[in-house]
């Protein structure tokens, strides 16, 4: 089950193109789990305080786009938006998604 709403390589590329985005693939499901238990681990946060508590050594949107894919996939969810007490912009803020 791919994560994405595109693809990483059309049917035209080569062999190549497709191994490196099942690579791809691979990781951002791994970081998109990684993600997810961030925010089980403690719900309520921005994007950027998750970025800062978890020391994600990479730049904070690209956790951004690893919390819209678990949002996608049913495991957690967004509120209502605050002032992000790292980046000082209004963000949403992160939860656990309830599972019936």
């Amino acid at each position: 089950m791919s994560l994405f709403t595109t693809t990483h390589a059309r049917a035209s590329d080569p062999s190549t193109s497709h191994e490196a985005a099942r690579r791809v693939e691979s990781v951002a499901a791994t970081d998109t789990d990684l993600a997810v238990r961030l925010v089980r681990l403690v719900p309520g946060q921005t994007a950027g305080e998750l970025a800062q508590i978890s020391a994600w050594g990479r730049p904070a949107y690209e956790l951004r786009k690893r919390l819209a894919d678990g949002a996608r996939r049913g495991d957690i969810e967004t509120r209502s938006p605050r002032v992000c007490t790292v980046e000082g912009t209004r963000q949403q803020t992160w939860y656990p998604k309830e599972k019936p």
